[in-house]
């Protein structure tokens, strides 16, 4: 194989500043410490030639050595040694690339944006790309996504707050709104000069912005859902279809674009409810879909595994060919279900002769024991709703007196606040919102993002009082309840609140179990 022709030595040539222009293709954007270069340029002039190429009248336009040229102007310099060589936009750019690179000063946002340029407008692929610019194709993967980084991680990228790494997760949220407000969310949690720490930006990014496929409610094949978003199987946002862009991401089927993941779950559950309507069937929501996606349903979910079969199939797969009515429930998420009543699908298994159907365990068919295991269940779960009703009145209690106390300078009672936002459990701050009515009544809800803002409109008095209270209501510390010795300053007693309860739940029972209610009540109906 003839080996390719040698390119001309270039000569250099001395080129008046005026006649150059600087070259939009270049990646360096930003130039630190060009006083510096300046002085140097004074004393010694310009050691190493630019260069160039020619364009129309008879001007040139700079394809690396921008610093040179610049500081060369600061210093004053009319002229600068120049090489000239005819070159297109694809060689020029990727020229200039490969020189960049041996700079350690380079941004990676400003390479990430040349190498879009030779990707997208020049044609050039990653293999290409990373075989001229001397890098991996991980880095390049990697530095392509980085050009997906929303105008405020790029401002917090420059001014030294994000590393490639941690710009490289934000880089990832798929909808640019949702990555603007992750990014703004966790600059506000760390308000310091030095970057936000990896492992922050880590859990932050896993816990609140991914999804795992494994467990989303709808068919991920599905490619109809959401426009031209495809199917999640196929999706480039999918964290197994590129593990060099997602390798700190073990699982393969991790969704990284929850606004989208949020849709499909909206419209398959609308989907869903259409044809549940269409067919007759009866739509569950809220405190009736609640109940019958609880433990103690009288219903099973079709996308359940029985347990009670050998190979532990589907409901769906078990009762494909039987013809039972179904409910579709809509769950607090926004997912919706399909169930069936679990007495009908044992009766059903039964007619097609399945013997092992004889075996399961059905709300409706238990009996005995089973009856008797059922009344202790709700027994235990009234216990729980009269020690969570107590709870709830002692930290009212304790959030009123301690209002009157606390007099901390804002700023510390900022920082405890926001710990206890990033590092507090989804269920406490749910529970904390909803005690202070934040909530709507509606699935997908920034908690911690609503608790901020409820903050921002809070007294330097009130401030300390929301803190305690997300403290609180965590179940315990150190093996000792913190609802308790937060009370006891105040004489707020959780047990005595407990037995309050108690009485309570037995009085309202015993009036729903009035005769004389019941009388009233069947004449209200009549």
């Amino acid at each position: 194989m003839p080996k390719p022709a040698a390119q001309p030595a270039l000569l250099v040539e001395v080129l008046p500043l005026s006649g150059i222009e600087e070259s939009p293709f270049n990646p360096r954007k930003t130039f630190a410490d060009l006083e510096e270069l300046a002085e140097d340029v004074k004393r010694r002039g310009v050691l190493q030639p630019v260069l160039v190429r020619p364009l129309e009248r008879g001007m040139y336009q700079l394809v690396f050595g921008a610093r040179r040229y610049r500081a060369a102007k600061l210093a004053g310099l009319q002229s600068i040694p120049a090489m000239v060589r005819e070159l297109g936009d694809a060689e020029a750019l990727e020229i200039a690339l490969v020189e960049n690179a041996k700079r350690s000063d380079v941004h990676p946002l400003e390479e990430a944006d040349a190498y879009r340029e030779l990707h997208t407008k020049h044609g050039y692929d990653v293999e290409t790309i990373a075989a001229k610019v001397g890098r991996s194709k991980a880095s390049v993967y990697q530095r392509l996504k980085l050009v997906e980084l929303g105008e405020v991680g790029r401002k917090a990228f420059f001014a030294g707050r994000l590393t490639a790494a941690t710009a490289l997760l934000f880089a990832r949220i798929g909808d640019p709104a949702t990555q603007d407000g992750a990014v703004e969310e966790l600059l506000k949690q760390w308000d310091e000069e030095e970057p936000i720490p990896f492992q922050e930006v880590v859990w932050h990014v896993q816990q609140r912005f991914t999804q795992d496929l494994e467990h989303a409610p709808f068919d991920t094949t599905d490619n109809t859902l959401l426009g031209s978003a495809g199917a999640c199987t196929s999706c480039p946002k999918r964290s197994g279809a590129n593990p060099d862009l997602f390798s700190d991401i073990k699982k393969k089927d991790v969704c990284t674009d929850t606004a989208c993941f949020r849709t499909k779950v909206a419209n398959a559950a609308e989907r869903k409810r259409r044809e549940a309507e269409a067919a007759g069937h009866q739509v569950l929501e809220e405190k009736e879909a609640k109940k019958a996606l609880s433990y103690a349903s009288p219903y099973v979910k079709l996308s359940d595994r029985c347990y009670d079969h050998p190979q532990q199939k589907t409901w769906a797969q078990l009762l494909k060919k039987a013809d039972i009515e179904r409910v579709v429930a809509i769950a607090e998420d926004g997912a919706a279900h399909e169930l069936v009543r679990a007495k009908d699908a044992k009766a059903a298994l039964a007619d097609a002769g399945e013997e092992w159907a004889k075996g399961i365990r059905t709300p409706g068919a238990r009996a005995g024991a089973e009856d008797s295991y059922l009344a202790e269940q709700r027994k235990r779960e009234q216990e729980i709703r009269i020690k969570r009703a107590a709870r709830r009145r002692a930290i009212e209690l304790v959030v009123a007196n301690v209002q009157d106390l606390i007099e901390w300078d804002r700023p510390l009672w900022e920082v405890l606040l926001s710990a206890a936002l990033q590092f507090g459990w989804s269920d406490t701050l749910k529970a904390v919102a909803d005690r202070r009515e934040l909530l709507e009544k509606k699935s997908g809800q920034d908690v911690a993002g609503i608790l901020r803002k409820h903050a921002q409109t809070l007294t330097d008095r009130e401030l300390p009082a929301l803190v305690l209270e997300l403290a609180i209501t965590r179940e315990a510390f150190g093996g000792r309840d913190l609802v308790t010795v937060a009370g006891e300053p105040f004489d707020v007693n959780l047990k005595e609140l407990v037995k309050l309860e108690r009485a309570i739940a037995k009085e309202k029972k015993k009036a729903k179990a009035s005769p004389a209610k019941k009388k009233a009540g069947k004449a209200v109906a009549a």
